[in-house]
């Protein structure tokens, strides 16, 4: 099946891995239910994204006696050393951590130095220098020890947020460890990198959810997926940039099933692309949805902030026996339910962190702005979410006085609002204005009575713009701040530019203002219009649409949606051309020991013989296609497997190796006590494991030595009955040692003692092969023996009285292990039997007949009675 592709954010319904989960144990096998084996979405090596539960309390919401008690929760946080793959600015790496879900690293605590400090590996090196720049002395060594830092943290290290532990480096804002898993103790060191630019971030997603949901909950490792649900996983882009899903055919719905016969695990890898617009199929019912809350999840997305002490929807209730303002008018009632707002956005905030501040007002409507909050009509105020403007917990309340029934009811509280200074709860782009009315600077007198007050004038409607058609804009590849062009909104005449317009459908992260990221539904205001950028490494080209407005958001008569193109360069041509690999035209060739115990399958302990010899055209991924003993039959299961103990995969063929992995791949010699030429052969494949045409079958070998067979205590010798065969058994060759027993010996020679004259059969084979052996030197192959037929060798001695022969151990390429090294196994006959005649014991008589010997006449001789005679009875 085709790999899935998924938007940049939010879900997207996998509808396309029904078909591969249908075949995931073959053609015409019928598959019925799928295990989850493992869903990975690291962007290094397999599992370098590690994961970290954190239990929080919620703030009490109000001092009221009947306000909710805090609540505790347990979240999970995310943390992944990410490798841009070029040198990049802290800013470029805050920028790329906003557009996977996250922020850089930001060590809060000292459980989290601790977690961190032990998990935290991927691709961050280690500082082998001891001397920290505070410990030299003078400006010139601390100059010195700042530079040789900084090449340590551009070789080694990463971006950093911030470090707030005790005693940490004031100012650090690059991480690197002081071990790497082996060294101890293991640990990081944060340091203040006064360099440009490091090719690394760390980056921390808080509250992490699952990349893969069913039916709105989370898919976790080892779930049994059922047939009818194969096309209803949805996919949540938020937090990381795809990943890969393993699973394998199972033959039912219980967590201990087996197989189906045949089946193995296979690999879909999940990618974004801008060409799948969000959302592309609804994720599940938001009231339903476990996964509430999380960044790109339909609430966030349909813009309802975090649930903190939701008031009662419009019933402002004054106190008891009080008038009742009743429902506000649209857009001035306040719960959770907020305006257009992603919780990594920047705020125009003047309060602080909270996204829900940034009035003007930065005390908030509490009695000081003319909201009052006297007596008993507290009870029954608006309360907007925890951490709002309004300096109460609480939030906006009312006495009985301050509002009658009938009169306008007061402006939305000031923290009310889930975007800083956006009355409607729309996005503002930096440096714009909400959408959908003018906001109202803090101490007019709307925001500090809750009587009626007359609105502003209304600017002027001003003409529509013109705007050429099928407008595209070209771009570098992979370039992060593309300039636009201030002409692309102002249109074909600049004195009928408009004064702002709105941008939509574009990727996360793909639009800037002033190099600032903005979201989908973004103001940006005329002024800006020569700030706007595009973000190449999003994607490969796009689109983006905007809408001319007017300076306050509201509609522009006559304006109509216009759609940019973006065109980005192909890659460089060095990456043009498919990942075939470039591999030398001889087999790469590695020589292990006897039986040697697993190791890395690695040239020079550095290049894969599947990665081939540049490394920049290392194909994606690989297929076995064969991996076969010197015999040219399959091999023992496990000689070569990627991966350590219970988790480790035996890679045979059909088997599928990713890139990353390449150097992970191992061989155990030690698994079949064999020696001489494996051969391994592959083939490159994509990186969601599909044939590439053209590319080419590639094959290396492995060849295990062997050692000479252990003889001490081995009797080469045997005896042939008279005229008769003789035979001398597997374990004469084999040795004491069975690890070391021979795959094959060679006949060098036969020496018949006493033979008669003639052609005649001395050493052969018996059995299904049977056949005379006579050694020819020109065509040695036709006296080798495989060790299955060492029990078949016999002697015949009806021509001869004996004699011996003389072999040599060889290995699995039927090669001498030491042509030196030659044994000799000594043959001998036995006699013929006795044959007695009558006439030399008792001379030629008449009437001769037979002579007998009983047993008995033959046990009364004895050598103690010489004198007894044979003939007594």
């Amino acid at each position: 099946a085709e790999a899935p592709q998924v938007a940049a954010n939010g879900e997207t319904k996998l509808a396309n891995v029904a078909s591969a989960f249908e075949k995931a144990a073959g053609e015409g096998k019928n598959v019925e239910f799928i295990k989850i084996v493992h869903v990975d979405t690291s962007e290094g090596e397999a599992g370098t994204r590690i994961f970290r539960e954190v239990e929080t309390t919620s703030k009490a919401t109000s001092k009221a006696p009947d306000a909710p008690a805090p609540v505790k929760t347990v979240s999970t946080t995310a943390y992944e050393v990410i490798d841009a793959g070029k040198p990049i600015s802290r800013a470029e790496a805050e920028e790329m951590a906003k557009a996977r879900g996250g922020k850089l690293l930001t060590i809060d605590s000292a459980d989290e130095a601790k977690f961190i400090g032990e998990n935290l590996f991927g691709t961050l090196g280690a500082y082998d220098s001891d001397e920290s720049v505070a410990e030299a002395q003078g400006d010139t060594a601390k100059a010195a020890q700042q530079e040789v830092l900084n090449g340590q943290l551009s070789k080694n290290g990463a971006w950093l947020g911030k470090d707030s532990t005790a005693g940490a480096v004031a100012n650090a804002d690059a991480i690197i460890r002081n071990g790497n898993g082996t060294d101890l103790p293991k640990g990081y060191k944060a340091y203040d990198f006064s360099g440009d630019k490091l090719s690394r971030f760390v980056i921390e997603i808080e509250n992490y959810k699952a990349p893969m949901t069913l039916n709105g909950k989370p898919v976790v490792d080892g779930q049994i997926i059922e047939k009818a649900d194969f096309d209803k996983l949805v996919w949540n882009s938020d937090h990381n940039m795809g990943g890969k899903i393993t699973y394998v055919a199972v033959q039912s719905g219980e967590a201990n099933a087996a197989n189906v016969e045949g089946a193995e695990q296979k690999t879909l890898t999940v990618t974004e692309s801008p060409a799948v617009t969000h959302p592309t199929a609804p994720a599940s019912n938001p009231a339903q949805n476990q996964q509430q809350g999380g960044a790109g999840t339909p609430e966030v997305q349909d813009n309802k902030a975090p649930t903190g002490g939701e008031g009662h929807k419009g019933d402002q209730q004054a106190d008891k026996g009080g008038n009742k303002a009743g429902d506000p008018p649209k857009g001035g009632e306040h719960g959770t339910d907020g305006g257009n707002h992603k919780a990594d956005t920047p705020q125009n905030s003047t309060t602080g962190s909270d996204a829900n501040k940034g009035n003007g007002n930065p005390g908030g409507q509490g009695a000081a702005a003319g909201g009052s909050t006297g007596g008993a009509g507290a009870q029954g105020g608006s309360k907007p979410q925890e951490g709002g403007s309004d300096s109460k917990a609480g939030g906006t309340t009312q006495d009985a006085g301050s509002q009658s029934q009938g009169q306008t009811p007061p402006s939305k509280p000031a923290g009310s609002d889930p975007q800083a200074g956006s009355p409607s709860g729309k996005p503002v782009a930096p440096g714009g204005q909400p959408s959908d009315a003018p906001s109202q600077p803090a101490g007019t007198p709307e925001a500090q009575t809750g009587g009626a007050v007359n609105q502003p004038a209304q600017p002027p409607v001003k003409a529509a713009p013109s705007y050429e058609a099928n407008k595209s804009v070209n771009v570098a590849h992979d370039e992060t701040n593309a300039k636009i062009g201030k002409e692309v909104f102002e249109g074909t005449n600049s004195a009928n530019k408009p004064e702002a317009v709105k941008a939509t459908g574009f990727a996360a992260g793909a639009l800037k203002v002033d190099g600032n990221v903005i979201t989908d539904g973004a103001l940006i205001k005329a002024a800006d219009f020569d700030k706007v950028t595009w973000d190449a490494s999003k994607g490969e080209g796009g689109t983006f649409k905007f809408t001319p407005v007017q300076a306050n958001g509201d509609a522009l008569q006559g304006a109509t949606e216009q759609t940019i193109t973006i065109n980005e360069a192909p890659a460089p041509v060095v990456n043009a051309e498919p990942k075939l690999g470039v591999y030398p035209t001889e087999a790469v060739k590695f020589d292990v020991a006897h039986d040697a115990l697993k190791g890395a399958l690695t040239k020079d302990s550095q290049t894969s013989p599947f990665a081939g010899t540049n490394a920049e055209k290392a194909p994606d991924a690989v297929k076995i296609v064969s991996v076969q003993g010197p015999d040219g039959e399959n091999t023992h299961a496990n000689i070569m497997t990627l991966g350590d103990g219970g988790s480790a995969r035996n890679l045979t063929a059909g088997q599928f190796i990713d890139k990353a992995d390449f150097s992970k791949v191992q061989w155990d010699a030690s698994v079949d006590h064999g020696s001489g030429t494996y051969k391994v052969q592959f083939v490159p494949v994509t990186s969601d494991h599909q044939e590439i045409a053209g590319a080419q079958t590639q094959t290396f070998t492995v060849k295990e030595a062997a050692e000479q067979p252990n003889y001490s205590g081995t009797t080469f010798s045997a005896e042939a009955e008279h005229n008769g065969d003789a035979t001398f058994g597997k374990a004469m060759f084999d040795g004491s040692d069975a690890a070391k027993a021979p795959m094959f010996i060679r006949i060098t020679e036969i020496s018949p003692s006493n033979a008669e004259a003639g052609d005649h059969r001395v050493l052969h084979l018996v059995g299904d092969h049977a056949q005379d052996l006579k050694v020819d030197d020109s065509h040695p192959e036709n006296t080798v023996l495989s060790a299955a037929q060492f029990e078949n060798l016999r002697w015949d001695a009806s021509h001869n009285g004996g004699g011996s022969f003389k072999f040599t151990a060889l290995d699995g390429d039927m090669k001498p292990i030491d042509s030196s090294v030659v044994h000799t196994v000594t043959v001998t006959e036995k006699d013929a039997p006795l044959a007695i005649n009558p006439q030399s014991l008792f001379g030629a008589s008449e009437g001769q007949g037979p002579l007998t010997i009983s047993a008995k006449s033959l046990a009364a001789y004895t050598p103690a009675e010489p004198s007894s005679n044979l003939l007594d009875d």
